[in-house]
């Protein structure tokens, strides 16, 4: 009889999950059907626009990137019509030809922007029109990557929002000071402060992403892990902003309130795997380092001398270098659960770059929960991506387990002596955030 209740519940829950799916918004927004006007008008080809990914900004609006073919193409989605219809008039101003590459679907709430066309990024429509330009990715309002070909070689150029320039010129300026003989970094040829945009020499080599098939993958990741530990010595001398267990919870945070927003059919998967995380990952922390903040396979270079270069210092930070080897631990997982990379290919590829770093006793105590708090914010980026939401149940179910080879003998032996060192104290308020965001029912 109570096998039978539980069946029954639990076919209740997916019944309302389905339901959820159904009508959440994203489901809504997942294919365009644009006329053949339209399409030539944005110049792009005809046929349906599939949504690629999306950003969530607040409660009430979505960036959003729709694939075309083999292009893509950037826009808005707007909770409300009067926001809407400021935005668009913002956006086009006086100008015929922006509004040409602007299209309004009101029926929806949502505003494609074309060739680079932004109100707050008002210097990239230009440079993408250049002859050798090519628009890599533009999340509207925020940012955009322009590659180019200068006299100087190929380039990429970083185009920022006003309020966000200042913050990522400090931190260019801090790039400046990495590298060396240890692995390379993209070099500042250029910034032009009023227009917002930084222009970085590309890095040589191939990304470690493209050799996942490849015969170089496990001595490219074992580089790769001691590159990064490399990166984690460099001198303080380097100011960024911290980055530690309570940012982490409230980043994880902030995630959960948009999923009961945009994707709810996945709110309670999401809530209760991060309600394992926190308190792992709140526990006392070792010594802080130098961050990159998002390392992973396409982050991560090799040239022909088996050198390593880093991309995509926009999350430098400092705090504990399990953050950063955790998160390039649980890519090589997500690689596994895409079809990439077999299971076994997988836990080599992570134990190379574990090997590689070497880390001691306590960082390997913290990479579990770090790892586990990856998971969560991967899960959550993926329930914002309507044809590989799939993968969200696969993240999360691999909640505590391992992807590689820690010495977990020993990590269990110093966990002890650290908990009976310090003690430890109930958290009975632990679930009050909960509570308060979401309502008693869903805890």
């Amino acid at each position: 009889m109570a096998q039978n209740a539980q069946n029954v519940v639990a076919v209740l829950a997916e019944i309302h999950r389905l339901r959820a799916m159904t009508n959440s918004l994203l489901n809504k927004l997942s294919i365009l059907e644009l006329s053949s006007a339209d399409s030539k008008r944005l110049g792009i080809p005809l046929g349906p626009l599939r949504l690629q990914r999306a950003w969530p900004r607040s409660h009430d609006c979505l960036l959003i990137e729709y694939a075309a073919g083999n292009t893509s193409i950037a826009g808005q989605w707007f909770a409300s019509a009067k926001h809407l219809q400021m935005v668009l008039q913002e956006t086009s101003g006086s100008s015929l030809q922006k509004r040409q590459k602007l299209l309004e679907l009101p029926s929806i709430g949502v505003m494609l922007q074309a060739d680079g066309v932004d109100r707050r990024l008002p210097a990239l429509a230009s440079l993408v029109a250049r002859p050798d330009a090519e628009l890599v990715s533009h999340r509207p309002e925020e940012r955009a990557v322009v590659r180019l070909e200068l006299s100087e070689g190929l380039s990429y150029a970083k185009v920022l929002a006003a309020d966000r320039f200042r913050e990522f010129v400090s931190t260019a300026h801090s790039i400046r000071k990495l590298g060396g003989g240890d692995f390379s970094v993209p070099e500042l040829i250029r910034a032009d402060l009023k227009a917002g945009i930084l222009v970085f020499s590309a890095l040589e080599g191939q990304s470690l992403h493209s050799l996942l098939k490849s015969q170089q993958l496990i001595p490219a990741a074992r580089a790769a892990g001691n590159a990064l530990q490399k990166l984690h010595s460099v001198s303080d001398s380097v100011r960024s902003r911290r980055r530690g267990p309570s940012e982490e919870i409230e980043t994880i945070k902030f995630w959960i309130t948009q999923i009961k927003s945009f994707a709810p059919h996945f709110f309670l998967q999401v809530l209760a795997a991060a309600s394992d995380v926190f308190r792992p990952l709140a526990a006392d922390a070792p010594a802080i380092v130098l961050l990159h903040g998002d390392v992973y396979d396409k982050q991560i270079f090799v040239d022909t001398q088996g050198r390593i270069g880093f991309l995509g210092f926009d999350g430098l930070a400092v705090g504990e270098a399990a953050l950063d080897i955790a998160n390039a631990l649980v890519h090589f997982e997500l690689r596994h659960l895409q079809s990439l990379l077999s299971r076994a290919e997988a836990m080599a590829a992570a134990d190379a770059f574990l090997d590689g770093y070497q880390p001691d006793p306590h960082v390997q105590l913290r990479i579990p929960a770090y790892m586990d708090a990856a998971r969560v914010r991967l899960a959550c980026v993926y329930a914002f991506r309507p044809y590989q939401s799939h993968l969200v149940a696969s993240i999360l179910s691999r909640m505590g387990q391992q992807v590689c080879h820690l010495n977990t003998e020993r990590i269990q032996k110093l966990g002890v002596e650290l908990l009976l060192e310090k003690g430890v104290r109930q958290r009975p308020h632990e679930n009050r955030w909960k509570e308060k965001a979401f309502g008693r029912r869903f805890i």
